[in-house]
């Protein structure tokens, strides 16, 4: 549940003005027939917002930065931020697929379990607590086990250690950032959508840019990339993320 005192989250210029007064119902209004058509009426939105005076753009942009400055400061203060609905979504359909994850191993372990007695299993539990070595022949269809060399050892501590290397140098550039550096050329009505979508895709563009190049790569890269990426997106697609992003 969002906090009393906490303040909305900018949207962006274009979807405070969508949001404001009845600017989005007069534009649906005048669609008739095609006001039920999703496609139609983020269409005739954006255009409508492209036709826009620039003095009454800048108004809404001004509008917009105010939010910004006062949720940036909530945020600086401890304020705590409350998930929007695209999170709250995300964290569902991972928690769904964990689950079924959880429910698929435990079958397939009660599948093997089914083919030991409670007594092998008590030894192998006593035997793995107290790290002893299986006695017995080890092709008598005893418990599995992992036998694992001193080499196997050495090898995944190096890939561990490579691996939280990596992960150190795989920060990836700020979406708003790049948007705001590079970004000028970007319609207003996909500024929102593109940097939510930069949001989820910014690790993996760089990472692969960086196997790529062999070298880390410059913002400038990393934008060039993201864009050309983006602008291959089909214009559903686009909508779709502009969606999320408010």
């Amino acid at each position: 549940m969002a906090s009393t005192n906490e303040p909305a989250k900018p949207p962006g210029p274009y979807f405070l003005w969508c949001m404001s007064g009845n600017n989005r119902e007069s534009v649906v209004e005048s669609l008739g027939d095609d006001s039920r058509n999703k496609a139609a009426v983020n269409k005739a939105l954006g255009l409508a917002w492209k036709n826009l005076p620039g003095d009454q753009k800048q108004l809404w942009k001004e509008k917009n930065n105010e939010m910004k400055q006062t949720f940036e400061n909530y945020k600086r203060q401890g304020g705590v931020v409350s998930p929007g609905a695209y999170a709250k979504a995300k964290a569902r359909k991972k928690k769904g697929a964990s689950t079924a994850r959880g429910k698929k191993r435990s079958a397939e372990a009660a599948e093997i379990l089914a083919n030991f007695s409670n007594e092998e299993i008590l030894e192998e539990i006593s035997r793995r607590l107290n790290k002893r070595p299986r006695t017995g022949d080890p092709d008598s269809g005893g418990m599995p086990t992992a036998e694992v060399s001193q080499g196997d050892q050495e090898a995944t501590q190096s890939h561990r250690e490579a691996s939280a290397s990596a992960d150190e140098n795989a920060e990836a550039p700020s979406p708003a950032e790049l948007l705001r550096k590079f970004g000028k050329r970007v319609p207003e009505e996909e500024r929102c959508g593109m940097e939510a979508w930069m949001t989820q895709r910014m690790l993996t563009i760089t990472t692969n840019l960086r196997t790529t190049l062999g070298k880390s790569p410059s913002n400038k890269e990393v934008w060039l990339e993201a864009m050309r990426k983006w602008t291959g997106l089909s214009a559903p697609k686009k909508e779709r993320w502009n969606d999320r992003a408010q």
